[in-house]
């Protein structure tokens, strides 16, 4: 009786344990993204569309909103001739008084929403920040010159 002996081939072991550790090493990368937190602190930046139309007759400034976009409110600041209560006219939506920086406040914005700025020169510098999560960033500005 011959006796046959079979060869089985498998991967060398130096082969094996270069991918039990290069399987060990990702599985523990993502372990640690899932345990710290990492990109959960990200945070959204504003995006909304508005729109300006100066009249230069009446030194009047409308800001219309298109798309409220994510932002939770928007501030109309004028950098050159801070805004006074009694320039607001025509409040669609924005308050009718303006907060303690002198910035027109819409807390609740929506597309459509409208405000018109009395007395504003058309070289001053007026610029639109939204918030979102209680962090601002400045989304347009207008200046005519």
């Amino acid at each position: 009786m011959k006796y046959s002996q079979t060869r089985n081939r498998a991967v060398s072991p130096v082969i094996g344990v270069i991918l039990m550790a290069a399987v060990t090493a990702i599985l523990a990368a993502v372990i640690g993204t899932f345990v710290t937190g990492t990109g959960s602190d990200v945070q959204p930046s504003a995006q909304a569309g508005v729109t300006f139309d100066y009249d230069g007759a009446t030194d009047e400034l409308t800001v219309r909103v298109i798309d409220a976009g994510n932002v939770d409110a928007l501030y109309i600041e004028n950098r050159d001739d801070p805004v006074q209560n009694g320039d607001i006219s025509s409040p669609n939506g924005w308050d009718t008084n303006v907060d303690g920086d002198r910035r027109v406040v819409n807390e609740d914005p929506d597309g459509g929403d409208s405000v018109v700025i009395d007395g504003t020169a058309n070289d001053d510098d007026v610029v639109i920040t939204g918030e979102v999560d209680g962090e601002e960033t400045l989304l347009d500005g207008w200046e005519l010159e």
